[in-house]
């Protein structure tokens, strides 16, 4: 029983690194087919920057940031709508 108990868990341990690479592929495709600029504003937010330091490294507005950042996002989800139920399981 035990034996049987140890073997599920390994399973749904596996199961579970499978759908995080996975779901961490098809978000990294989906931020590279981004324009540039987005892209970059897509992986400095993903890396912790908030906005004011974003637009301090790119040069650019706040306010740009903010907007490039929520078309990125509508881009993103339109991408990944299709997956999304990969996503509950993170």
């Amino acid at each position: 029983r035990k034996m049987y108990e140890e073997e599920l868990e390994s399973e749904r341990v596996f199961e579970e690194q499978v759908i995080e690479q996975e779901t961490y592929l098809l978000v990294r495709n989906a931020v590279d087919k981004l324009p540039p600029q987005m892209r970059k504003i897509i992986r400095y937010s993903l890396d912790g920057m908030s906005n004011p330091q974003i637009a301090k490294e790119m040069g650019i507005g706040e306010g740009s940031v903010k907007s490039l950042k929520q078309t990125a996002y509508r881009k993103l989800r339109a991408q990944l709508k299709g997956h999304f139920y990969l996503l509950l399981f993170i």
